[in-house]
């Protein structure tokens, strides 16, 4: 198993502790935090192992050059690592596993089949919420362990919009919900994406200057330590209520 799943389903199921710390008294955070390197300014390579996250993914262009990875998966030592990019098929999968790469995160559109019978690596989708309703709801039938939903593509504050599109996406899976940002979220929009019911965050870190990226980190992990215990979505959602459109009408008419 993914160990990047693993550590997800421990926070998830930590409870009271009996004399002894809970999982999540240990991770201190109620979220998870990747960090998202992207290539288009150079890889930072070095301190990976000293970030204060749970995970770093590499955002590559070009899946066929993955041994520039190399001095970067490195410098990660033990934290899950993982790859944002398109996977061709089995021998793209099998090259980033050789590698030591413990999840993937990626499109729908572009990506085979082949990467949902894998069993090792952790399979994250990347949702897009441009498509119909039916087509995200459809992703809780295929074998993936979290769906990451982009956030800002303007760098722009969270709005009142892309929260009610968090808890209708919410409403609409039962996969486990990861936040994707390209820039530093506020302790107030992280509390909000937490009661939304996400369960963690992938957060782009910009390269230049290197010594920025571990700072940010640093404080976001800092504001998740302050959030609830439990989120209100926390125990679930409740039952689906069927909504009754125009179209839906007419058919049963005809």
């Amino acid at each position: 198993m993914s160990k990047l799943v693993k550590k997800l389903r421990q926070m998830e199921n930590a409870g009271p502790s009996l004399g002894f710390k809970s999982v999540k008294a240990q991770h201190g955070r109620q979220m998870l935090l990747i960090a998202c390197l992207p290539d288009k300014d150079g890889l930072p390579m070095a301190g990976l192992a000293g970030l204060d996250v749970d995970a770093v993914v590499f955002k590559v262009k070009d899946v066929n050059n993955l041994d520039s990875l190399s001095q970067a998966t490195h410098e990660a030592g033990d934290m899950p690592w993982g790859i944002w990019g398109s996977m061709a098929g089995k021998d793209d999968f099998k090259r980033a596993k050789e590698m030591g790469a413990d999840f993937l995160i990626f499109d729908a559109a572009s990506t085979p089949v082949e990467l949902l019978q894998d069993e090792d690596l952790g399979k994250l989708l990347r949702l897009d919420l441009s498509q119909p309703e039916g087509v995200i709801g459809s992703a809780d039938e295929i074998d993936i362990d979290m769906a990451v939903v982009e956030m800002d593509k303007e760098n722009r504050s969270l709005t009142v919009d892309d929260l009610i599109k968090i808890y209708w996406v919410s409403d609409l899976i039962n996969k486990p919900l990861l936040a994707y940002s390209q820039r530093e979220l506020n302790e107030s929009e992280l509390r909000s994406l937490w009661e939304a019911g996400m369960k963690g965050l992938v957060m782009e870190v910009v390269s230049k200057p290197v010594s920025s990226g571990p700072k940010v980190l640093s404080r976001v992990s800092d504001a998740m330590l302050g959030l609830p215990a439990k989120s209100k979505r926390s125990a679930g959602r409740g039952p689906v209520v069927p909504r009754i459109t125009a179209s839906s009408e007419e058919e049963e008419e005809d």
